[in-house]
């Protein structure tokens, strides 16, 4: 792979597989405090959100600062709309799965669009 040596790879791997590990097991503990806090659903739920969008925003970022706007637009945008498209039917399914109603909090128009959009 464009001549490195697999041992470079392989630590560099390993060092991005090992801060994850990290980072995921501090977000558990504060998904734990929300828990106990009872503002779990809310917070969580943005918190969630906010990492999944996290590395298409800063790569966003990093392309406007470039001046590669057209680039920064497109991974913006493929970042929501994947997000969106993948996330609320899978939610919506799960909660058909364990029997448990799914509350969007959209108004009847903003439901329709949503409709519209996936």
């Amino acid at each position: 792979m464009n001549g490195m040596p697999w041992r470079v790879l392989r630590r560099e791997w390993s060092l991005l597989i090992g801060a994850v590990l990290l980072v995921t097991l501090e977000v558990s503990h504060v998904l734990d405090w929300l828990v106990l806090q009872n503002s779990a659903l809310v917070l969580g739920g943005l918190l969630v959100g906010v990492l999944v969008v996290a590395p298409e925003a800063l790569n966003a970022f990093q392309s406007a600062n470039r001046g590669e706007v057209q680039r920064s637009l497109n991974t913006l945008y493929g970042s929501s709309l994947s997000t969106l498209c993948l996330t609320v039917p899978a939610v919506l399914m799960l909660g058909e799965w364990i029997h448990t109603d799914v509350v969007l909090g959209l108004e009847p128009m903003e439901s329709l669009l949503l409709a519209l959009t996936l």
